[in-house]
């Protein structure tokens, strides 16, 4: 929402250096504005960025802007005039030590309806997609459909979203949520669709934007900008139903998917939609193949499974099973060559913002020299990232053997009929399971004998190689993984302290050790500098930092829209701090294991030579890159010892 613009009078900026002067000190200008903006004082528009990643936009007043000059670390607004006389745009960058930025968390923001978000406070206008009413939605793809607008409107993360919309499904009949007069009540449903079901199709369409781009926009005979944003949404949901859903009719697609239109009282979509999926399903075809070429379009990964330990690739540890290549042909090439462009086909075929594919280029000649096996490596992580295709269970070895628990969890799958099945993993203590089931229902889970985990996520602890009776600190310990496989290692006997800086985010810690029954764990909120910190000298300190995500984008679909270079270049700074912090706080003698689940060098290991350029009283023991797809997800630990 641009400003209005300045006028005679206004101050006028060259450069997006300059500091802004809005409102104007010309008098006029500055009746008008006031006149728009209400008594109150000017209006300033821009973004907050809060100390847990999310970013807010929107208006905000004038006092937001003098509160945060008091704070002593303001940074000022920055406009954007790419023209002298254009309208300006402002930015504001919240540092993460200023006290009002934790006040107002964005989760703590109830959703807002799609298509019921309020008018401009000074044009009084909305867009043509802001403005179309949903009604409550009652079955699968109304759910699906009304969740991909809420992301699309909010950038929340879609299970934040689905998590209220449930839990307002179970609370009384009003069904409200929030008392702000800004934001509309959740819509309720009768019967509620299976979340899981609704989770993974939404899941899907997010990660597959760029692909599903691909196959639709030759299909238009008018821009795709001259689209409403609803009616592209809708489109995204039939096709991804047509060319991914094998277990769905096309005729049942396009049918649902046409009634969709109608129930968002928009009968003239019909016959678009109704067009234009049909289109696409007389370009599918039936044909599966195993390599990538300019009319194969890459399905979701499976997992060939098998007790028998292989050593597929030089650079991973041998594993069971091995990933297998899908690709569906389409009767139109709708992608570059890969023999000529494969980057470009990676990109839309993969769907994969163009920037990241250039550091994975990078990643991957580190790796390995040839080309051949370069392409080889950045298809496994391109399929791994649309989706992984098992999960993977942590035993607690407190209670039970991994023997033990895959007998108890093979009969629970036999009695539940669920189409899932278990198998050994590369690591001694977790498991595989294949297939769809709610494990989180199991008796098993609450009872505590497993908890869910990737095998590249539990490194970081056996690199610590936490003892018992020993003195473990845990920087960033939320949601409590890792915390509770450090317990379980030192068989519930030492301390555990778990820290991060909300108490929401403790309860979970809190929550996990408690159904897993350990009592060593100890939890403390800590102020966003870390200097609460207790004074005392650790035996072992862990630190997996805040990162880009990028070694989970398939469990993470939202993380690959959301990241930027200037992202990753912020959160390195922050990941230095967190690992000179924990030096500071482990004793001679000591070990720290820094992890993340990243896979830039700027995150790892130039994180690592960061923090111990300036001193000799530290050295790095050992580094551990986890390659996505082979045969986990990607993750980076260091283990650096104090010296005596």
């Amino acid at each position: 929402m641009p400003f209005p613009s300045a006028g005679r009078g206004a101050h006028a900026h060259d450069s997006a250096d300059e500091s802004a002067s809005i409102p104007p000190n010309h008098d006029n200008h500055r009746k008008r504005w006031r006149k728009r903006t209400g008594k109150n004082g000017a209006l300033w528009e821009g973004t907050v960025r809060y100390v847990d990643g999310g970013e807010r936009e929107g208006m905000f007043p004038d006092d937001l802007r003098g509160s945060l000059r008091s704070a002593g670390d303001f940074r000022g607004w920055r406009p954007y005039q790419p023209r002298r006389g254009a309208r300006r745009r402002v930015f504001l960058k919240a540092p993460v030590n200023l006290p009002v930025v934790e006040s107002v968390p964005p989760s703590s923001r109830p959703a807002m309806m799609p298509g019921t978000e309020p008018a401009h406070p000074m044009t009084g206008r909305t867009a043509m997609s802001d403005r179309l009413p949903i009604p409550p939605p009652g079955t699968t793809r109304q759910l699906a459909f009304w969740t991909l607008e809420t992301f699309r409107r909010t950038r929340r993360f879609i299970g934040e979203i689905l998590d209220q919309w449930y839990t307002a499904q179970a609370a009384d009949a009003s069904g409200a949520v929030g008392t702000s007069r800004r934001f509309t009540a959740v819509p309720r449903s009768p019967e509620p669709p299976p979340r899981g079901v609704v989770l993974e199709w939404v899941s899907d369409i997010i990660r597959r934007r760029l692909t599903l781009a691909a196959l639709l926009e030759p299909l238009l005979r008018r821009p795709r900008r001259t689209t409403p944003k609803p009616l592209w949404t809708l489109l995204e949901l039939g096709a991804y139903q047509l060319v991914f859903r094998d277990d769905i009719a096309p005729h049942a697609a396009i049918f649902e998917t046409v009634e969709l239109a109608g129930w968002l009282g928009r009968p003239r979509w019909r016959g678009f939609v109704n067009g234009v999926l049909r289109e696409l399903q007389r370009q599918l075809t039936d044909e599966i193949v195993d390599h990538p070429a300019p009319d194969a379009v890459p399905l979701s990964p499976s997992w060939l499974v098998s007790d028998e330990p292989t050593q597929r690739y030089p650079e991973a540890p041998p594993y069971p099973g091995r990933l297998v290549r899908r690709f569906r042909r389409i009767a139109v090439p709708r992608f570059a060559d890969p023999e000529r462009d494969f980057a470009d086909y990676f990109m839309r075929a993969f769907s994969l913002p163009n920037w990241l594919i250039h550091r994975q280029q990078r990643w991957a000649r580190q790796l390995v020299a040839e080309p051949a096996r370069q392409r080889d490596l950045l298809l496994d992580v391109g399929f791994w990232f649309l989706g992984c295709p098992r999960l993977t269970l942590r035993v607690n070895r407190l209670r039970t053997t991994p023997a033990e628990l895959r007998e108890r969890l093979q009969q629970r799958i036999a009695d539940s009929g669920a189409a899932a099945s278990i198998s050994a993993s590369d690591h001694p203590w977790a498991l595989w399971l294949h297939g769809r089931a709610h494990v989180t229902a199991w008796p098993e889970f609450a009872a505590g004998l497993f908890t869910i985990q990737d095998s590249s996520a539990m490194v970081a602890a056996d690199l610590l190689e936490p003892r018992p009776g020993e003195r473990i600190l845990d920087l960033c310990a939320a949601p409590g993984t890792k915390t509770t496989q450090l317990a379980e290692m030192m068989e519930d006997r030492g301390r555990v302290l778990a820290t991060d800086l909300t108490a929401d985010k403790l309860r979970y810690v809190e929550e996990n050790a408690r159904r897993l029954g350990l009592t060593c764990v100890e939890t403390r909120q800590i102020r966003p500098d870390w200097s609460d910190l207790p004074g005392e000298a650790f035996d072992a300190v862990l630190v997996d930092a805040p990162c880009s995500n990028t070694g989970v984008l398939g469990k993470r679909p939202e993380a690959r829209w959301r990241l930027s270079t200037a992202d990753i270049a912020e959160l390195s700074r922050l990941q230095r701090r967190l690992l000179t912090t924990a030096l500071q706080r482990v004793r001679p003698g000591g070990r720290v294991v820094y992890s993340t689940c990243s896979l830039e060098p700027e995150e790892n290991e130039q994180v690592v030579k960061a923090a111990l350029r300036k001193t000799t009283a530290y050295v790095e023991q050992v580094a551990v890159t986890r390659i996505p797809g082979r045969p986990a997800d990607g993750a980076f630990a260091a283990r650096i010892l104090r010296l005596q």
